[in-house]
């Protein structure tokens, strides 16, 4: 299995950067991170995906706005993770269909 890190960005928000001060040392403030578009971005490292999950948790609840990245290895290419900020699907919930008596 790849050894993943895990990076999140806030998009400038003041009110995400406070909550990933948090749950995330602040020492890990990456500035300035080429990332695999590249683009240069301001990233905060994660020291596991807990963090990362905790934020997505969270995400609606507290109204943060940010990307999850990450990197393979320690010398990938750091790329964006669309699929866990996804929303997931409502089921269609189907109503059983009346039974006839005779």
């Amino acid at each position: 299995m790849p050894e993943y890190t895990w990076f999140i960005c806030t998009l400038g928000d003041a009110k995400t950067n406070e909550f990933c001060a948090r749950i995330i040392n602040p020492e890990n403030a990456q500035g300035d991170m080429l990332c695999e578009d590249g683009f240069r971005r301001n990233l905060w490292q994660c020291d596991s995906y807990e963090a990362v999950d905790h934020m997505i948790k969270n995400k609606q609840k507290f109204a943060l706005t940010f990307h999850v990245f990450r990197r393979k290895g320690t010398d990938g290419a750091i790329c964006r993770v669309d699929f866990l900020e996804r929303k997931k699907r409502k089921q269609k919930v189907v109503k059983p269909k009346a039974l006839k008596t005779f």
